[in-house]
């Protein structure tokens, strides 16, 4: 074997190995992580109130569907609320895959405590996604704030 071509079957290797490094990982369909349980962010007397998962009629459930990277993948968010007085209550929130996007990988989370928008409990949400690539890794959120009347902003 002549080095010129050594050298060449090493270089078609080296890029071959650069090429699946950068292809990374591709979040699977299915949920993203597991659901989160808001309620120990509640206050204390209505924790005591709130209804457990298995209390149908108590509480009512919203989702709405986002768009995450480039191509997009979509995301499912689903989420639990409950009304106490005259206040609305987040009871958890959870994230699912249904169209995932090959090379790109998403992660979700809240972001902060929850705050009051008149009497509705709300919660920012925060999803992630990135992508490698033989420059490096692109990496980009998507967030709306979630309410305790079944509503869902995204961001601006």
């Amino acid at each position: 074997m002549k080095p010129r071509d050594l050298f060449s079957i090493l270089g078609l290797m080296s890029v071959l190995v650069l090429v699946l490094a950068a292809c990374g990982g591709t979040t699977p369909k299915g949920a993203l992580g597991t659901p989160i349980d808001l309620r120990p962010l509640l206050p204390a007397d209505v924790r005591a109130r709130a209804p457990s998962n298995l209390d149908w009629g108590k509480f009512q459930t919203a989702q709405t569907q986002v768009k995450v990277g480039s191509p997009p993948a979509m995301v499912t968010i689903v989420w639990k609320y409950f009304r106490d007085g005259q206040r609305a209550y987040l009871l958890d929130v959870a994230f699912q895959v249904v169209a995932p996007v090959e090379g790109i990988t998403l992660s979700a989370t809240t972001e902060g405590a929850p705050f009051y928008v008149g009497s509705v409990e709300a919660l920012r949400l925060v999803i992630t996604w990135s992508r490698g690539s033989v420059l490096g890794t692109e990496s980009k959120s998507v967030s709306g704030i979630i309410l305790a009347d079944g509503r869902w902003e995204p961001a601006q």
